[in-house]
């Protein structure tokens, strides 16, 4: 196993997914980034990935997220990408994603829990791309439940 003693994802993206083309949302993505428009992309996050809805925790959640947006392309390393690789995972995995995520995020989930072996899959209803935030004690449990069992 290494230095990885297991893996929990939640609502995970994957380099080297098969994403469709979403021109028109890139381009608002891109137009707000370039200006660094922080509340513009606070709002582009709540219409993208809180089908829940919004509250005072996911718009914090989103201001205190977008800033490292801006610079993360300087941090991004030029691997190979990271889904046609996940069979190599050797460690424990969980996956867990929301059913009110956008549907393209559920089968990067999907996709990724079915190429990690042994990969657990989470399906957590009513929940959208906050899971740590809709579902705080189930979130908790599943990597609590996780840890137990595969501490070394």
């Amino acid at each position: 196993m290494g230095r990885t003693h297991g893996l929990v994802l939640l609502c995970p993206g994957v380099p080297g997914f098969p994403w469709p083309e979403e021109p028109e949302l890139d381009a608002r993505y891109d137009v707000l980034a370039a200006e660094r428009d922080v509340e513009g992309l606070v709002q582009f996050g709540l219409r993208e990935w809180a089908a829940a809805g919004s509250d005072n925790a996911v718009v914090a959640q989103l201001r205190a997220a977008v800033p490292a947006w801006f610079d993360q392309g300087e941090y991004l390393q030029p691997d190979p990408p990271v889904y046609d690789r996940l069979q190599e995972i050797q460690a424990p995995a969980v996956v867990m994603v929301g059913d009110k995520d956008r549907p393209i995020l559920a089968a990067v989930a999907g996709g990724t829990s079915a190429r990690i072996p042994d990969c657990e899959f989470v399906w957590m209803p009513g929940v959208d791309h906050f899971p740590s935030l809709r579902e705080p004690q189930l979130v908790t449990d599943t990597i609590l439940r996780f840890a137990g069992n595969y501490a070394g």
